[in-house]
């Protein structure tokens, strides 16, 4: 019988921003820095033109940047994280002028040792419903030393700068993982040692 861990371990958030307009962007990561904390990297902006799925909405020229955080965050949270993001690029479409259309785009995942997963409000066959309107998409997994790419896996998601941005994170939550256990052996050794 498996047991059931009402306690798994944390995991590091990544937000994925499309936008044209640096301004706007970093109003959003104003927010993020408040809510979340200290930002642990930011990706150099690359040119995103793998579709041209957003440039009714948000022109041409889009760029992406990738930005992760130091504090970790429940895996249960991604809904919240999600329609937080969702609220934001509403909250900048009305400073941006673009009516009806956004300015930047958020897309919220989370860093698993094992996998990276973001969120979504459309459903298709690989995604996982989560509550509350969203879907977890895995979108990469991690095996042999790197991510692999699965057949729904976005094309920019498989870009160099991209992925090296991933194993970056992947690696900080790794460590952080392994120093809180540490951490943990120790200070439960500590409380027998004074018992």
């Amino acid at each position: 019988m498996s047991r059931i861990n009402r306690h798994p371990d944390p995991v590091k958030l990544v937000l994925n921003f499309f936008y044209r307009e640096p301004e706007f962007l970093e109003r959003a990561l104003d927010f993020y820095r408040k809510k979340y904390g200290v930002i642990e990297e930011r990706m150099e902006p690359i040119p995103f033109r793998h579709t041209g799925y957003y440039e009714k909405e948000m022109g041409t020229g889009l760029l992406k940047t990738l930005v992760s955080f130091s504090d970790l965050v429940p895996r249960d949270g991604l809904p919240a994280i999600k329609l937080e993001a969702d609220a934001m690029e509403r909250e900048l479409a009305g400073f941006s002028g673009i009516a009806p259309g956004r300015c930047v785009n958020i897309d919220p995942g989370m860093m698993f040792p094992e996998k990276f997963v973001l969120a979504t409000g459309k459903n298709f066959p690989q995604r996982i419903y989560l509550g509350r309107g969203v879907y977890a998409d895995l979108t990469l997994i991690y095996r042999h030393g790197r991510f692999e790419s699965l057949p729904w896996t976005y094309t920019d998601y498989l870009e160099e700068p991209v992925l090296a941005f991933l194993a970056r994170a992947r690696t900080s939550l790794v460590e952080r993982l392994r120093e809180t256990r540490t951490a943990d052996r120790v200070s439960e050794r500590a409380g027998k040692d004074a018992s």
